[in-house]
């Protein structure tokens, strides 16, 4: 049976007439204003508590997981990048040593036709 709040103001009257108004508030207070059946019992908050905890070292676990996973690509990728640096140094010393010896035969040759 479902009490609303004037059946409660009804008992907590009918308590202060019967005793006086502390006890009767005292008696209230005591009562939840909802069905008992609502009512969680310290059993079923540490199923839920542990429950939680639970779920909560799973997600925990499956975040760790994505970071790590996440981590992996970075590296890969900026290993990706030091390959085409160390490229490019390799193309730019190449192109370096190429400009420089047509540079000197073009010079010998002007001295040695010239």
């Amino acid at each position: 049976m479902t009490v609303d709040e004037k059946t409660r103001l009804e008992i907590r009257n009918w308590f202060r007439e019967q005793l006086n108004d502390e006890l009767a508030d005292a008696i209230m207070e005591a009562m939840p204003p909802v069905e008992w059946a609502q009512v969680a019992t310290r059993d079923e908050v540490s199923r839920l508590g542990q429950d939680l905890r639970a779920e909560m070292d799973l997600q925990g676990r499956e975040l760790r997981a994505e970071m790590a996973e996440l981590r992996a690509e970075i590296h890969l990728g900026f290993a990706g990048i030091r390959n085409d640096f160390a490229d490019l140094k390799r193309w730019t010393a190449m192109s370096g040593i190429g400009i420089a010896t047509s540079s000197w035969a073009l010079a010998v040759a002007m001295v040695t036709l010239g």
